[in-house]
């Protein structure tokens, strides 16, 4: 699968990039397939607000703050596929 990730905040690229490189793309494959099938409200990853963009999804994940695994909220612009973050891809590894 090949996708383009376009980073609103760009000091969060090596970090994400990290992140993605963990998986292998079967995974990552399988987290925005749940991300395009689970209805808004069953969603466990945060809050996960979509807006219609031109050939793009822009995608904000917020972890809670009350988890012990908090994560920084990181906003990112996946054109053409969904982004998706650490903990769903952990999910499904």
């Amino acid at each position: 699968m090949s996708f383009e990730i376009k980073y609103e905040n760009k000091n969060k690229r090596d970090e994400f990039d990290s992140v993605l490189a963990q998986f292998s793309e079967d995974v990552q494959e399988r987290a925005i397939k749940h991300l395009s099938e689970t209805p808004h409200s069953a969603r466990k990853i945060g809050q996960i607000r979509k807006y219609n963009l031109p050939n793009a999804h822009r995608i904000v994940y917020t972890i809670p703050k009350v988890a012990k695994d908090a994560q920084r909220i990181v906003n990112i612009v996946g054109a053409g596929n969904h982004a998706y973050y650490l903990r769903l891809l952990k999910k499904y590894a």
